[in-house]
């Protein structure tokens, strides 16, 4: 019970200090430590104070190692970018990996139903292709064999489809 409890608070430790395992980090907090109980030493304080210096030197350290994490910039004992490692007892050590945002996933664009023309339809359109664009609808009407305002109808419903453009 009491090992589960540390390992889980070392999981929770791991996972405030933005990736570095304890080993980074308690390298750091223990330097930090010896350093402050050489100092406080050095100037005569008493052991009590000489390890409470030492003490505010390794929660700063450590403190430190966690800004500069969450700055973005990387620091680890080998001088590569530091990894999380998880690693209960006696299990191989598993490096998460850095989230990854998903894929955006591709959606097709629905395909238009082929457009079904009239008889009247087709034959303006072959007509009016073959014509240099100066044509008038009377004589559309002469050659198709409808009267004008059919001509004029169906070319009005044509460009309001969007299949001929009238300019």
């Amino acid at each position: 019970m009491y090992l589960e409890t540390l390992r889980k608070t070392g999981d929770d430790l791991v996972r405030m200090a933005g990736g570095y395992n304890l080993t980074t980090l308690a390298a750091v907090g223990m330097s930090a430590l010896v350093v402050g109980v050489v100092i406080g030493s050095f100037f005569g304080f008493f052991i009590s104070i000489s390890l409470l210096v030492a003490c505010l030197l390794a929660f700063g350290a450590v403190a430190f190692v966690i800004s500069r994490r969450a700055e973005g910039s990387s620091i680890s004992s080998e001088g590569a970018p530091a990894t999380q490692h998880l690693n209960t007892e006696g299990a191989p050590s598993q490096t998460v990996p850095a989230f990854q945002p998903p894929a955006p996933t591709l959606v097709p664009a629905p395909v238009a139903a082929p457009v079904a023309f009239s008889d009247l339809e087709r034959r303006l359109m072959e007509r009016l292709a073959q014509s240099d664009g100066d044509i008038s609808v009377s004589a559309l009407a002469a050659e198709l064999d409808v009267s004008g305002d059919s001509v004029r109808q169906t070319i009005g419903e044509l460009a309001a489809r969007g299949v001929i453009s009238l300019s």
